[in-house]
């Protein structure tokens, strides 16, 4: 009998045109290939999806990246969605949410696995204290306790756990602390991690990791300001999880730099493809929040002895975000040393013509010429 992932696979290349143009809204179909700019999704052609003929179809490449290729087409969907290899609970949950039917996994467990009232109940404040001053985290233990009172933090086969909600607030998902390993690991898919109001707050803050989150929150008190609302993607593979999650109310939002290791096989830090995917998923202006170069994450900033003025210092310096691949506006001119021919302020708009060229701001400028 086939298992999940051949059926998935099957599925998959018997829809592949379906699910090519659902995974890449901006690619197209040429001939016998569905063409991209990535993995993505970029516009342009670098990524090529065979659609034909038969023998070929399925087989995957980005001739961007000497790619060998590939006709592994749950990974293609793994890769274009920001899912981790070993996650097959998300990945057979967006797969069968879109194809609207199952393929026969149920490694994930079942909703009623997680007893969260019995989480948070035998939670005590020795694991407050367990979390706060780890050395690797050095929180005060009120923090903890706070996320503790508002049920974000339990006790979970005796692993200190966050809890992983739905968009309605129900318990899915549980994501654990391996606290000889320093690690949280996910059990269930990840959901956003949302603290604050959002029926009230006016201000989001974006972070990939809740270390990150706590440390903040710790240090600075924001956490009690109705005003604020807070994010964890849980890692640069969740950014897709604030898409539609933003309330409307919200007047600006800030995303938090991290500095991890480049991936060693494209060379880009995690950090600034979830900076890219957030923005993305966001869909309104985000701000980046810079933290000193010296520390790899505010975490570690924090644990330096970061204040709350100076975190607050970095948050009022934080720029409007731009993708590094997007192009800077050209400067706007300065109207400084122009020629007596460029038209004063009470003239303008108007249309101006130019026989011989004139360069005014270093262009050279000959024929007709708008002028606002």
């Amino acid at each position: 009998m086939p298992g999940p992932y051949q059926n998935a696979d099957q599925w998959l290349f018997d829809n592949l045109e379906r699910a090519c143009a659902h995974l890449f809204p901006e690619g197209k179909q040429e001939g016998e290939n569905f063409v991209v700019g990535n993995i993505a999704g970029k516009p342009g052609r670098s990524l090529s999806i065979a659609l034909g003929p038969q023998p070929k179809r399925g087989i995957w490449k980005d001739f961007a990246n000497g790619d060998k290729g590939s006709r592994n087409l749950p990974n293609l969907w793994k890769e274009a969605r920001g899912i981790p290899r070993d996650n097959h609970a998300r990945f057979f949950q967006e797969l069968e949410a879109f194809a609207g039917q199952s393929f026969g996994y149920n490694g994930a467990g079942k909703s009623s696995d997680f007893d969260w009232p019995g989480c948070l109940a035998k939670f005590s404040d020795a694991d407050a204290i367990r979390l706060a001053t780890h050395p690797k985290r050095q929180y005060k233990v009120e923090t903890v306790q706070w996320f503790h009172k508002y049920e974000h933090l339990g006790l979970y086969r005796g692993q200190i756990t966050f809890a992983m909600r739905d968009a309605t607030g129900k318990v899915v998902g549980v994501n654990r602390w391996f606290e000889d390993e320093g690690k949280w690991k996910f059990l269930k898919s990840p959901t956003l991690f949302v603290v604050g109001d959002p029926a009230v707050a006016r201000e989001l803050h974006i972070h990939e990791s809740i270390n990150d989150l706590v440390a903040m929150v710790d240090r600075t008190g924001w956490h009690l300001d109705s005003a604020k609302l807070f994010f964890c993607t849980w890692g640069a593979s969740g950014a897709k999880l604030v898409k539609d999650r933003i309330p409307s109310g919200i007047n600006k939002i800030y995303v938090w730099e991290q500095r991890d290791q480049p991936d060693p096989k494209t060379g880009i830090p995690p950090n600034e493809g979830w900076q890219a995917r957030v923005a993305n998923a966001a869909a309104r202006p985000v701000h980046l929040v810079r933290i000193p170069e010296a520390y790899k994450d505010l975490n570690e900033w924090t644990i330096a002895g970061a204040t709350a003025e100076q975190i607050t210092f970095a948050l009022d310096f934080a720029k409007l975000y731009r993708s590094a691949n997007e192009k800077p506006e050209p400067p706007k001119p300065d109207y400084k040393d122009l020629p007596k021919n460029f038209p004063p302020a009470e003239q303008r708009p108007c249309y101006r013509v130019y026989d011989s060229p004139v360069t005014i701001n270093g262009t050279q400028i000959q024929g007709w010429r708008l002028f606002p």
